[in-house]
């Protein structure tokens, strides 16, 4: 469904609590392919089942959200502004979304354009493991007692925040006859440190690997 351009790097994005910075020129960076790559799924993995969950699953709307939380300049997150109305809050924004909103809502979403936002630095401390002085799993094994170095991590998990946009309409209240608007959103999307902690140790790592950390949605008149 989701047709992302290729991500491109530019200025900074401003969303509801002051500005996102893209990379810049000097910024660490990775191959086109893999930012693609990374870019497209991750739209590809919140587009279609958040605006389903809008629909018809508006209790697991907190689970696309990154948990609440106030920055030391005292900025929160989750940024959500929704035509206008400002939450912080996934099961703030759930509660006003049930209230407001018809029972019915039926989204259409025409139109997805992605782009990766910030890339992590390599670790200079990482090594790659090799055949001789390696666990069974393939990680740096310890030497002479002392913690093992930390395996370098995928190119695509230095990918840490990618922008979405997308632009479509919403049907309310009756899906064939109701009244329909066009709507536009842009949503800043990060890791989620809950799986990644679990994929650290060994495990699946089941769940949302992208959050939604900022959210801007509005009607088109």
């Amino acid at each position: 469904m989701t047709t992302p351009n290729a991500p491109v790097f530019g200025g900074p994005f401003v969303g509801p609590s002051g500005p996102f910075v893209a990379n810049m020129p000097s910024a660490p960076t990775l191959p086109l392919d893999t930012l693609t790559h990374v870019a497209s799924t991750a739209a590809d993995s919140i587009i279609d089942t958040y605006h389903d969950a809008l629909k018809a699953a508006r209790g697991t709307l907190p689970s696309f959200y990154v948990p609440p939380a106030t920055a030391a300049d005292g900025k929160k997150t989750p940024n959500i502004l929704w035509n206008g109305n400002s939450y912080n809050d996934g099961e703030a924004f759930r509660e006003a979304y049930e209230e407001d909103m018809p029972g019915h809502t039926y989204y259409d979403v025409q139109s997805v354009d992605a782009q990766v936002l910030f890339v992590e630095p390599e670790d200079d401390g990482a090594v790659a493991a090799n055949t001789t002085d390696a666990t069974p799993n393939g990680e740096p094994a310890a030497v002479n007692g002392a913690s093992p170095p930390k395996a370098p991590k995928k190119e695509e998990d230095r990918v840490r925040s990618i922008l979405v946009q997308a632009s479509g309409f919403v049907r309310l209240q009756e899906h064939k006859d109701g009244p329909q608007r066009a709507f536009s959103e842009t949503i800043v999307l990060v890791r989620n440190p809950a799986v990644e902690k679990d994929r650290a140790r060994g495990l699946t790592g089941d769940g949302r690997r992208w959050l939604i950390q900022s959210q801007v949605f509005r009607y088109i008149v």
